[in-house]
């Protein structure tokens, strides 16, 4: 199952749903790779309090560790720095917040809608979402909605499928030279 193109555009192998419908909840597709698809997994993987398990590193060679590709005790400390943002309280507090890039959306739909032309969800999406997140993470929107284009920097975000390739490369056979 050649995943890579899929990964490169961030979207999962169809072959893996199907793999899922006939062999059940968790599913071996490669050499250390499993997947799974029940919330009780994600728990058990990703949750508070459970031993690790054994990860491939494919981000050995980046400059940069972050809270995705750092080893334990950073990724403990990362998380610890970041988890008050996402408590029940933390979210709260970023209600009338995300609520404004809401009604923006709103009412570029309604504009759209009126004017009975075409609107590009994706795009609007994309739009509402990183101005979330700049706000969010720097205290000041990106200006997309209002601006009705991407900023700069968000082209940034594409290294991440990028890296998700690069790592499906270096553990499928064969692909460690598709870069």
């Amino acid at each position: 199952m050649d995943r890579l193109p899929h990964c490169a555009a961030s979207r999962e192998h169809p072959g893996t749903s199907r793999l899922h419908r006939n062999y059940g909840e968790a599913v071996r597709f490669g050499p250390g790779e499993v997947s799974f698809i029940t919330a009780q997994a994600w728990k058990d993987i990703y949750g508070h309090g459970h031993r690790q398990l054994p990860k491939f590193d494919f981000t050995s060679d980046m400059k940069t560790p972050d809270i995705i590709n750092s080893n334990d005790a950073d990724h403990s400390r990362y998380r610890k720095a970041l988890s008050h943002g996402f408590s029940a309280k933390g979210l709260q507090e970023q209600e009338p917040l995300l609520r404004g890039y809401i009604d923006q959306l709103i009412k570029r739909l309604r504009e759209d809608a009126h004017a009975d032309v075409p609107t590009d969800m994706v795009k609007l999406y994309n739009l509402t979402t990183f101005d979330m997140i700049g706000d969010l993470a720097f205290g000041k929107s990106f200006g997309g909605l209002l601006n009705d284009r991407l900023h700069y920097w968000i082209s940034t975000t594409q290294r991440v499928s990028y890296r998700r390739a690069l790592g499906t490369s270096k553990s499928t056979p064969n692909q460690n030279t598709s870069f």
